[in-house]
């Protein structure tokens, strides 16, 4: 039956003949349907298994309106999903539907430190966030080679709010340093008293404004080399070796900016509040480090998830109607799959020139071209793959299938 919005209603007993079908599946229009059965018995169309049994060129030729061609193929359409999904009981064995219940169970992810174990590359992830190791620039850059005016204004915007960042910290912590240090604290410092406080004030006071003040440097002149490349060039400017380095440099400037400011910050606290010894230091930034670590455990599940299910990409892993009817928590177990099967299958990160259909196989002297493209909602559940139509996914299967063959006769 159509509801408001046009859609078919389910039916458990669907009538056989044709006017009470119609007085089913169009209940607003009462009128016309004595015309409707006479079109349709004019065109020999008696009954529901008549009606199913026209191929499809023979239906989009019959007489009919528009609007009734449009309710009846909704119909076929619904029964001829019902004829594939059922099946039998009587020809089914024990060991059939053991197996089929296997497989409609719905997968689910791991949870908790698990999940962060299955889907981090390294444990260092704590102490740096995965945003500044070299796999998750690879991926932003090959995930917009085809999008060279996007990766240009967002490398730039990136480095823009770097500068103002470090150059915002460089003139907080300079006061600070100026206003905190004392002349017992430098000559602490000078005389190497390493079990006092004080030494670790200034020792983090200086490495915040020196760390600070090289970041503005690299950030700007990091500036001055994007600005002039042209948007046709981005995609091969970021991604040469030099580059990627330069970027590296980049991102170590910035945590080694951010620690020294957070430990200069935390000393310097300490020292202001007095009777902390050197061991209640500790405890203070142990607990500090504490918290920080607490939140990369979150940021690095984000941003694991994000880089190694393809999420940086311009296809939808997962459409916005069905992302709509999807709750929240089964949005997170399906992405958390994707990227596990995606690192279960290749490594730890995903490689971004596979993830993101670009394969270099020049080493073997195959152009890339040549080599089958890999679908990024491959490894979603079929459920969630209603992106992919029938011939996209049978070449798919084939694509792949040629892939085996060929690496099966590389060994």
């Amino acid at each position: 039956m159509l509801q408001s919005s046009g859609e078919l209603r389910p039916t458990n007993i669907v009538p056989t003949n044709i006017l009470e079908l119609l007085k089913v599946l169009t209940p607003e229009d009462a009128s016309k349907w004595d015309k409707w059965a006479e079109q349709l018995k004019a065109e020999d169309v008696d009954n529901k298994n008549q009606l199913c049994d026209l191929n499809k060129d023979d239906f989009n030729n019959l007489r009919i309106s528009a609007y009734l061609k449009h309710t009846l193929r909704k119909h076929r359409d619904e029964m001829e999903r019902r004829k594939h999904n059922t099946i039998s009981i009587a020809q089914r064995t024990v060991a059939d539907y053991e197996d089929t219940s296997k497989q409609t169970k719905p997968e689910v992810a791991p949870t908790g430190i698990w999940r962060w174990l299955k889907l981090v590359s390294s444990p260092f992830e704590l102490l740096i966030p995965a945003d500044h190791y070299p796999a998750y620039a690879k991926h932003w850059i090959e995930s917009r080679r085809e999008d060279g005016p996007n990766l240009h204004e967002g490398m730039l915007f990136l480095y823009e709010v770097e500068i103002i960042v470090s150059s915002l910290l460089l003139g907080v912590f300079t006061t600070l340093f100026f206003e905190v240090i004392h002349e017992s604290m430098i000559e602490d410092f000078m005389t190497h008293q390493v079990y006092k406080l004080d030494y670790y004030v200034v020792l983090f006071g200086i490495m915040s404004m020196c760390t600070s003040f090289t970041h503005c440097l690299v950030s700007y002149v990091m500036i001055r080399l994007i600005l002039p490349i042209s948007d046709s060039n981005a995609y091969i400017f970021f991604k040469q070796q030099s580059m990627a380095k330069w970027m590296i440099f980049a991102n170590v400037q910035v945590c080694c900016m951010l620690y020294s400011c957070a430990l200069f910050l935390v000393c310097s606290l300490c020292s202001c509040l007095g009777g902390l010894t050197v061991g209640g230091t500790c405890v203070v930034v142990v607990t500090v480090s504490l918290s920080l670590m607490g939140g990369l455990y979150f940021a690095g599940i984000n941003f694991n998830i994000a880089m190694n299910s393809g999420m940086f990409g311009s296809q939808a892993l997962i459409d916005d109607e069905q992302a709509f009817e999807t709750s929240s928590a089964e949005l997170d177990n399906t992405l958390t799959l994707c990227a596990l099967r995606n690192i279960n299958e290749y490594q730890k990160p995903v490689p971004a020139n596979i993830l993101y259909r670009q394969v270099e196989d020049f080493r073997k002297g195959k152009r890339a071209e040549d080599k089958p493209r890999i679908n990024q909602k491959r490894h979603l559940p079929l459920t969630l793959r209603r992106g992919i139509t029938n011939k996209e996914r049978s070449l798919e299967v084939e694509t792949n299938s040629m892939y085996q063959a060929e690496r099966f006769a590389s060994f």
